[in-house]
C-alpha cells in the first residue's frame, strides 16, 4: 500500500511544484527582484476540454484560479470560488457541462451541472458555486466524465459520484450514487473516463476498466453490451497511461501505444468506415511516446521528441494511419478531453493551442491559440 501512496502522491507533488515554481515567477516584476511592483500574470498550468457540440474549456493558472471559454468567439473568464486549484477537469456535454478542480488540500470542489448528482450532492440541480464535495479530502487526481466523476485517492482507492452504473458499483441505470469508494480498487494511480466508460491503472501496471460494452471497450472477456463492475483489460503489461473517450480506448506501455473498441472513424489507426470493433488491444504505429489524448473520432500522441502524430477522421486524415502534425511549437503536454473531438495542447510558453475538424467550436483544422 505505501508504494501507491508514494506513487499517487508523487503525481500531485510534480503538479504542485509546477505551480509553485510558475507562481513564483510570476510574483516577481520585470526589472524588480524584490517583487515590490506589479506581478507578472498568472500563467496556465494545466487545461481541460470537453463537449461535442457546444466545446468547453477551462485552465488552471498558477495563481490557483480556474479560466473558462465555451466556444467561439468568447475569450476565457474566471470562474469565481476556485481559489486553491491545483488542477480542473471538465465533464458534461452542451448545456449540461460541469467541472471538477483538485485543490492543493486534496479536497475537491465542483460546479456547474448537477443533473445526476456529479457535484457529489444531490440537493442542487446547478450550482455556479463550487461545492465542497463531501468525505474526499485526500484525492491526488480527480476526473469529470459525463455525468459521472471518480477521484483517485491516496490509499490507492477510488472514489466515484453521479450516474449510479459508472460508479463501479453495478448499479442500474436510474440511480444516482453519493461519493463511494469502487469495490475492489485498493491500488489505483490514475484514471481516465468518457460518457460511457471508466478505466483504471493500478500500480502492477495493470487496467480495470467498467462501463458500456458494445464496442469491446472492456477487453474480450467481458459481457456484450456493458459491465458495471471493474474487469481486467488482458494482454497488455506496464501500463503507464490510459485514456477513454466515445467508443473507443488506448493504452501507453513501455512508449507504446495499443487501442481498441470502435473503429468507425478510423481511430484504431486502420481505415475509415469499418465497423468492425476490437475488443484486443491493436498496436498503432507510432515512434517512441510520452504520451496520449484522445478525441472521440480519433487520437494524438506526444512523443519523446516533443513531435505531435494524430490518426483517426477527428483530424480530417486520410489515411487514418497516424500523420505529423505540423507548425506546432515546443509542448509542455497534451491536455485531456471527454467526448471532443479535436485535441488540445500545453505549450512550453504556458499557451493552451486546440486543433481538429472543422465544425467544433474551440477549434479549427490548424492549432488555435484559446487566448488562457
Amino acid at each position: 500500500m505505501e508504494l501507491v501512496s508514494t506513487r499517487t502522491r508523487a503525481r500531485l507533488a510534480a503538479t504542485l511544484a509546477v505551480a509553485a515554481v510558475i507562481g513564483g515567477a510570476a510574483s516577481v516584476a520585470t526589472g524588480d527582484p524584490a517583487g515590490a511592483g506589479t506581478p507578472k500574470p498568472a500563467k496556465v498550468v494545466q487545461a481541460s476540454v470537453a463537449g461535442t457540440s457546444y466545446d468547453y474549456g477551462c485552465a488552471t493558472k498558477s495563481d490557483h484560479t480556474v479560466w473558462c471559454r465555451h466556444g467561439n468567439p468568447s475569450s476565457p473568464t474566471q470562474w469565481t470560488g476556485f481559489a486553491q486549484a491545483a488542477s480542473v477537469s471538465v465533464g458534461g456535454s452542451g448545456g449540461q457541462t460541469y467541472l471538477c478542480a483538485l485543490n492543493l488540500d486534496q479536497t475537491v470542489s465542483c460546479a456547474g451541472d448537477n443533473s445526476f448528482g456529479q457535484l457529489g450532492v444531490n440537493n442542487v440541480a446547478v450550482s455556479g458555486t463550487p461545492i465542497t464535495v463531501p468525505g474526499i479530502n485526500d484525492a491526488v487526481e480527480v476526473k469529470a466524465g459525463l455525468s459521472t466523476t471518480c477521484a483517485v485517492r491516496s490509499s490507492g482507492a477510488v472514489s466515484c459520484w453521479g450516474f449510479g452504473p459508472l460508479t463501479g458499483n453495478g448499479l442500474p441505470i436510474s440511480t444516482v450514487m453519493p461519493p463511494g469508494d469502487v469495490p475492489g480498487i485498493s491500488t489505483a494511480t490514475h484514471v481516465a473516463m468518457s460518457a460511457s466508460d471508466v478505466c483504471v491503472l493500478l500500480a502492477n501496471g495493470s487496467l480495470e476498466c467498467w462501463g458500456d460494452n458494445h464496442h469491446g471497450q472492456l477487453g474480450p472477456n467481458a459481457q456484450f453490451g456493458g459491465d458495471y463492475t471493474p474487469q481486467a483489460i488482458p494482454n497488455l503489461l506496464g501500463v503507464q497511461q490510459v485514456s477513454v473517450v466515445g467508443s473507443w480506448l488506448c493504452a501507453l506501455h513501455s512508449s507504446a501505444v495499443s487501442c481498441w473498441g470502435d473503429n468507425y472513424y478510423g481511430q484504431l489507426g486502420q481505415v475509415v468506415n469499418d465497423q468492425s470493433s476490437q475488443a484486443n488491444p491493436l498496436p498503432i504505429a507510432l515512434p517512441a511516446v510520452k504520451q496520449i489524448a484522445l478525441g472521440v473520432t480519433g487520437g494524438c500522441a506526444l512523443t519523446k521528441k516533443g513531435d505531435v502524430y494524430c490518426w483517426g477522421s477527428s483530424f480530417w486524415a486520410t489515411p487514418a494511419t497516424p500523420w505529423k502534425v505540423s507548425g506546432l511549437p515546443k509542448l509542455q503536454s497534451l491536455v485531456t478531453s471527454v467526448g471532443y473531438n479535436g485535441t488540445c495542447a500545453l505549450t512550453k510558453a504556458r499557451k493552451v493551442l486546440c486543433w481538429g475538424a472543422p465544425g467544433n467550436q474551440l477549434v479549427s483544422a490548424t492549432p488555435t491559440d484559446q487566448g488562457f
